[in-house]
């Protein structure tokens, strides 16, 4: 909704830990508003005016992630945009 029509989508296997991203050419996220935006029924004030969401999103994305011993980061993609890292442990290939 918020993406400004390109997505990109990338996985890897980084320093032990599996790093997906989601990157966009929307409004971006300002960067003062990164962390309250990744609590649950939280939105920018300018998606409010047609909103349709409940802002639950980042919230349920980042607890995932905190239950897998991971993070999520959301930080300005150069160019314009935004890119959403989510950062979990990778187990052992025995499982662990």
């Amino acid at each position: 909704k918020y993406g400004g029509g390109e997505i990109t989508l990338a996985a890897r296997i980084d320093g032990g830990h599996l790093l997906l991203e989601v990157m966009d050419r929307g409004p971006g996220i300002p960067p003062t508003e990164v962390e309250r935006m990744k609590r649950p029924f939280t939105r920018l004030e300018s998606a409010r005016t047609d909103a349709k969401g409940t802002g639950l999103g980042l919230a349920i994305v980042e607890r995932i992630a905190r239950l897998h011993k991971g993070t999520l980061t959301l930080s300005a993609r150069e160019g314009g945009g935004l890119i959403a890292a989510l950062r979990i442990p990778c187990l052992p290939p025995n499982g662990g």
